[in-house]
This record gives structure tokens, sequence and C-alpha cells, in this order.
């Protein structure tokens, strides 16, 4: 074998130095080769434990969608009696909360309205009512093209601290 050229110039102190900075080279890259091939193959058990458990989780999953429409039309139906002038109401498992948020409401010819008042920036391109832009006006600009603001009522709860876990829906 033929030794590069680098290398015939070189002292005998320079070949060892490089031998053994390539020593370690050749190691590192093993290394992290073997690192690899290990964290795919904890990537691959993974994967087949998060399919083995998968439809557990989801029948959970739609399970707790559930309850928590039950929980959130429980709440609507009963709010007078549960919040009574309060916004939340502390239980035993957790807090039920009722706040309630301005919604934008539009009449059907709410860009033709815009457009004639001159108001082009909350009109889209595609000639629809640039909701957000318009959620921003003043009330009196809302009603000057025939809409308002009602109130929109919405429902939340938390659960207390259970093993340093903090749910909020």
């Amino acid at each position: 074998m033929t030794l590069p050229k680098e290398l015939r110039a070189m002292s005998n102190e320079q070949k060892v130095l490089h031998d053994e900075i390539d020593d370690h080279l050749y190691y590192i890259g093993d290394l992290v080769k073997r690192i690899a091939r290990i964290e795919a193959d904890v990537e691959k058990q993974i994967a087949e434990i998060r399919k083995q458990y998968q439809a557990k989780i989801e029948t959970l999953q739609e399970t707790l969608a559930m309850d928590e429409k039950t929980l959130i039309t429980c709440l609507k139906k009963n709010k007078a009696e549960l919040f009574n002038k309060a916004e939340k109401v502390t239980l035993p498992h957790g807090i039920v909360i009722h706040t309630t948020e301005a919604r934008l409401s539009l009449p059907k010819n709410a860009v033709e309205a815009i457009e004639s008042l001159g108001w082009n920036e909350a009109i889209k391109i595609a000639k629809s009512v640039d909701r957000e832009m318009v959620e921003k006006w003043p009330i009196e600009k809302i009603i000057a093209i025939g809409g308002d603001k009602k109130p929109k009522e919405k429902f939340e709860y938390e659960l207390r601290e259970a093993q340093g876990l903090r749910v909020k829906g």
C-alpha cells in the first residue's frame, strides 16, 4: 500500500499523532452508529407499544369527549342554580367556570353595508366579511352595518392537581 503524499512527508511523531487521532475518529464514528441503531430500535419498540395501546387510548378519548359534552350540557342546563352570580364553583374534584364573551353577529348583507360605507379594510378579496377585523370595530360601526355583539356563554372546567397532572378542558 502506498501512503498519500502528505503522510510520506511527515515525521514519525506526526504519523503517530495522526494515527491516534484517526483511531479516535473511528471509535467516535462507531459509537455514533451504535447509538443511532439503539435509538432506532427504541423508536420501533415505542411505536409497537403505542400501536398495542392505541385502541384503548382512542376508546378512552371518545369516552372523555362524550363526558365533557355531557358536563357542558349539564352546566348549560343548570347554570342559574349552579352559578348563582358566581363565575366559578369549586367542587371536590375540580372547578367549573362560566364566563360570557362578546360574539359578533352580522346580517347577511354585511358585505354590501360595509362597501357602501367605504370600510373596505374589512372586506376580503373573496367578498366575505373579515369577522376578525369587524370584531375589533367599535360597536357603533358594527351597528351601522346592521350587526351587533351578543353575549356568548363559555363553560370550562379544571381538575384538581393529581400526581402532578393538571388538566383543563
